[in-house]
């Protein structure tokens, strides 16, 4: 299976390039994606015709699910850029693994991670602390956990009061779905050599 990235994007024109390993630019049509906010670089996936230099883009989709909030959700206040600048490199170090569950304890939603099946525990944890509003699974294989962006915002705008001092999380698991965890803070942990 190939890795596909977008090569090029231009929603105005409704047109678009990727690229992978061993096809240096193939062009699509964007009425062909499932979205229409392509990010040049991220990891797409694509259903193709055709070999060689006939391939045509039947289906195009991100690897990275979008939210869309419903039309009743309204606008909320975007996170804190201070909190913003403290929760990307925790969220960005909790994506990857290959393993990654979610526990809750009193005071925090954890997200255990690792990459052996946690044969000698969790390699890392993420840590959701003071959490707020928690719509999550009961059985959950996340997949990606990022800052939640402004539509997911709009949405728990709906559910729970939400500030800019609130810290929202969207988790996506391997089948698309969205649950989210709203909380103070969140804290990334590496533990030692297991």
């Amino acid at each position: 299976m190939s890795v596909w990235r977008i090569l090029e994007w231009s929603r105005e024109r409704g047109r678009g390039a990727i690229t992978s390993p061993h096809f240096a630019r193939v062009e699509f049509d964007g009425s062909l994606g499932e979205v229409d906010d392509f990010v040049v670089g991220e990891t797409v996936h694509v259903e193709v015709d055709g070999a060689g230099s006939s391939l045509l883009v039947r289906r195009i989709w991100p690897d990275l699910p979008r939210f869309r909030a419903p039309a009743a959700a309204r606008d909320v206040l975007e996170l804190d850029s201070e909190l913003r600048a403290r929760a990307e490199p925790a969220l960005a170090s909790a994506n990857g693994w290959t393993d990654m569950r979610v526990v809750f304890e009193r005071d925090r939603v954890r997200l255990e991670l690792d990459d052996d099946a946690f044969a000698s525990g969790p390699a890392a944890t993420l840590d959701a602390l003071e959490p707020s509003y928690v719509e999550l699974a009961t059985a959950l294989e996340p997949r990606f956990v990022r800052l939640a962006d402004a539509e997911a915002r709009r949405y728990l705008g709906t559910r729970t009061a939400i500030t800019s001092r609130d810290t929202a999380l969207a988790i996506i698991d391997d089948e698309r779905r969205f649950y989210f965890v709203v909380a103070a803070r969140v804290a990334f942990t590496k533990h030692s050599q297991r």
